[in-house]
């Protein structure tokens, strides 16, 4: 049976998830995971033993894209729950998976639903990368979920409740670039859950209802789905109580209390919109004030789920009460036995110890996690022994149990000494490259103002004289994600054989792909590249050269190593999410816009919103960034990105950059 993973964000909503019957727990791993806002609630150690003592799975999830000077920190958090023998890290960042394999090779290791893991070849480049557990993206079908099972040694995870993001997860930027706090460090202030309303009035046009798959367990299992996952870190004890005691309860087969899980929270109800491919107007919500009355009402009958302990270890117990001989019992659990010694019993003047009564005595568990199977027991004519001495002599089992059980998971790791990455030093003229939506945006160019265009497929293939025209200088920009991934293979198959130089890549799993058809690979900035340690993994994986992360800060770029040519970004309007449930969609059809539309904060800004071809929809900042007035910058090369501006404004932005004049737009 698929187990149930929930959320540990607190002590109580450790307590609550355990109790309620939860098979594994995900906690914070220090400051560096996706729920900073959570403080710090107990050491790694306090947490993972509280789990294994009561036979549940700890995962630490340390799921942020992270800085260099963060890296030590990374480091130490590893080793630490590595040692208390912690069953998995999840992680978003390469560069954390390359410090767990290097520092603690025994670590199992998860992809975070932050890899935004979509399809096949994803599933299959996580392989190679020594994964072992891939928590898919949110966005996906059953369909497209049953694919990736069928094609991957993988164990797969899967979000069976709770918030959804709008974008899909590892693709949003929009908390970090409008507010300054980012959701792939673990910051996300949330604000597609402000009033962005769209053309025609439609209010909340980027906030999603709660994620609700109950119903949809056995056909997931049957799917090849190995866990199922419930979010909420944040959220109440009572929350973590209910959803995980209903996912248990269908997992039974027995019908779910889903007007209970909305009452304790939803947003105007739930939706499943993903999963069954109905990606329309029904999956959008927002929390209101009855949502939160409701939840007044139920919280009290849901703190009774997780008053006492769940009693899920399976015990066996063997004692002996022998004339002369000291009282033994021996306890055991998961392969683990101890055995403790009490009194001698004496000989009976009134009523002597019975089977039936000594059982019962060593079988009162009650209050611990453990499940007495029943006690083999040797038990000599006329003793006695007082009611005291037996409830003594199975506390201190117990205890001596827990304690060896414990200590058979921890791990002695050797030191190790982090990796040593050489400095970087710029060119002295760092290259141009020029991303392009459409080929005419650059008929006012000369072809030796750039060292590189980038160019959609589709624009490539209706012009092959580019092909002869620039040679290696022409790149395809491939889709930021492949949802359906016969077409990855059928526009790589079409570039090969028109013999198209290289590609760049905005997920890793377009990397093997590519590479396996010869191209030269350039990495996007969709791989999120902070720090130098991935950096140099992507460069290991096959890359040529990589855009960094938009989120890089000046800092933290200067001190970028490593040896991987990189660029910057110093034009272009950013790409704040990538949506696979379009806000602009009429009911469960595309609406009567021309492939885009534009969304208005309530500060009045205007965010434009672009489709391409009904697969995927992105969300574009409201001001195009400009870096060229900031340069020189440490990097290889610079990177102008446009969308929609014509001719003139290309030729003026990019002599601007190349002029390192001040923006006058």
């Amino acid at each position: 049976m698929a187990e149930i993973m929930a959320p540990a964000g607190s002590m109580e909503q450790l307590q609550a998830s355990v109790r309620s019957g939860a098979d594994c727990v995900y906690f914070g791993c220090g400051n560096l995971h996706a729920r900073r806002a959570a403080p710090a609630f107990a050491p790694p150690a306090e947490i993972v033993d509280y789990c294994h003592a009561r036979g549940v799975k700890a995962a630490a999830a340390l799921n942020i894209l992270l800085f260099d000077r963060e890296l030590p920190q990374a480091a130490e958090l590893i080793r630490e729950v590595a040692a208390v023998g912690c069953d998995a890290l999840i992680v978003q960042d390469l560069a954390a998976a390359e410090l767990a394999r290097r520092l603690a090779p025994g670590l199992r290791l998860h992809a975070s639903t932050q890899m935004a893991v979509h399809n096949v070849a994803a599933a299959c480049a996580l392989e190679q990368l020594g994964f072992r557990r891939a928590v898919l993206a949110r966005e996906l079908t059953l369909e497209e979920i049953t694919a990736i099972a069928r094609s991957t040694t993988l164990e797969l995870e899967v979000f069976v409740h709770g918030a959804l993001c709008m974008s899909v997860s590892g693709c949003c930027t929009l908390s970090s670039l409008v507010g300054g706090r980012s959701g792939n460090r673990g910051l996300c202030a949330q604000p597609c859950r402000l009033n962005f309303t769209r053309k025609d009035g439609k209010p909340y046009a980027l906030s999603l209802k709660d994620l609700s798959l109950l119903r949809h367990l056995p056909a997931l299992e049957k799917a090849g789905v190995t866990a199922f996952k419930i979010e909420g870190r944040l959220k109440r004890p009572e929350y973590a109580a209910a959803a995980v005691s209903q996912t248990a309860a269908a997992l039974r087969g027995e019908k779910v209390n889903t007007p209970l899980l909305q009452a304790v929270f939803s947003r105007g109800g739930f939706t499943d919109g993903y999963l069954t491919g109905r990606r329309g107007e029904a999956m959008f919500g927002r929390r209101t004030g009855e949502d939160a009355r409701r939840a007044t009402a139920v919280l009290p009958q849901l703190a009774a789920l997780y008053r006492h302990e769940n009693q899920r270890v399976p015990l066996t117990l063997s004692a002996s009460l022998q004339p002369g001989q000291p009282a033994r019992l021996t306890a055991a659990a998961e392969g683990v036995a101890v055995t403790v010694t009490g009194p001698v019993p004496t000989p009976a003047t009134g009523q002597p110890l019975t089977r039936e009564g000594v059982t019962d005595r060593l079988c009162r568990c009650g209050g611990t996690p453990y499940a007495p199977q029943g006690v083999t027991l040797s038990l000599g004519e006329g003793l006695y022994l007082p009611a005291a001495e037996l409830n003594a002599l199975r506390r201190r089992a117990l205890d001596c149990l827990t304690e060896a059980r414990l200590a058979a998971r921890r791990v002695t790791l050797p030191p190790v000494s982090l990796p040593d990455f050489p400095s970087y030093m710029p060119p002295a003229a760092p290259a141009i490259t020029l991303s392009l939506s459409r080929y005419a945006q650059a008929e006012q160019l000369s072809d030796d103002w750039f060292d590189r265009l980038l160019l959609p497929p589709g624009e490539i293939l209706q012009n092959p004289g580019l092909v002869a025209r620039y040679g290696k200088r022409l790149f395809a920009a491939l889709e930021p994600l492949y949802f359906d991934e016969s077409r990855l293979h059928r526009q790589l198959d079409e570039l090969q054989a028109l013999g198209v130089y290289g590609v760049r890549v905005q997920h890793f799993s377009c990397i093997a792909p590519a590479q396996k058809r010869g191209f030269a690979l350039s990495g996007g900035a969709g791989l999120n590249v902070l720090n130098t340690a991935a950096l140099t993994a992507y460069g290991q994986m096959g890359l040529a050269d990589c855009l960094l992360s938009y989120e890089l800060p000046r800092a933290p770029l200067r001190a970028l190593g490593g040896s991987l040519p990189r660029g910057v970004l110093v034009y272009g309007a950013l790409p704040l999410m990538r949506l696979r449930a379009c806000p602009l969609k009429r009911g469960e059809v595309c609406g009567d816009c021309p492939g885009g539309g534009v969304l208005t904060d309530p500060t009045g800004r205007r965010f434009s919103l672009a489709c391409e071809g009904r697969r995927l929809t992105t969300l574009y900042n409201c001001l195009p960034l400009y870096l060229g007035d900031k340069c020189p910058l440490p990097a290889d090369y610079l990177e102008l990105a446009f969308t929609n501006e014509s001719p003139p404004v290309v030729r003026a932005r990019l002599l601007a950059v190349k002029g390192g004049q001040k923006a006058n737009f």
